[in-house]
């Protein structure tokens, strides 16, 4: 009988601190838990900053390929003018030329 009482006051005992483990144990696993639901929204704001940083990186592209465009079609706008003042300088060159010879060959053939 003292030995039943003994036992189970140590089994008591033993309870107690299992209980008290295990308590720890879940403060424990608590902690964890919320450590890694830290680590994963830290890395998935480190994503979406990554994937923003991309999207501005993509849209100065875009922007700087319209800057381009437009100055190629200035470009081109003006080239196109330029040619055609330089091919009517020389379509008046011609006929000032083509002119001149019917002149002289005229005044020569008097």
């Amino acid at each position: 009988m003292i030995r039943q009482t003994k036992v189970q006051k140590l089994e008591s005992k033993v309870d107690a601190i299992r209980n008290q483990s295990e308590d720890g144990l879940g403060d424990i696993q608590e902690q964890f838990a919320s450590s890694l639901v830290k680590l994963e929204l830290s890395n998935m704001l480190t994503r979406i900053h990554r994937m923003q940083n991309e999207i501005d990186e993509k849209k100065r592209r875009i922007e700087t390929l319209e800057q381009y465009a437009k100055l190629q079609a200035n470009n081109n706008k003006k080239g196109k003018s330029v040619a055609k003042t330089s091919r009517s300088n020389q379509d008046q060159a011609y006929n000032d030329t083509v002119d001149s010879f019917i002149s002289s060959y005229l005044t020569n053939k008097e």
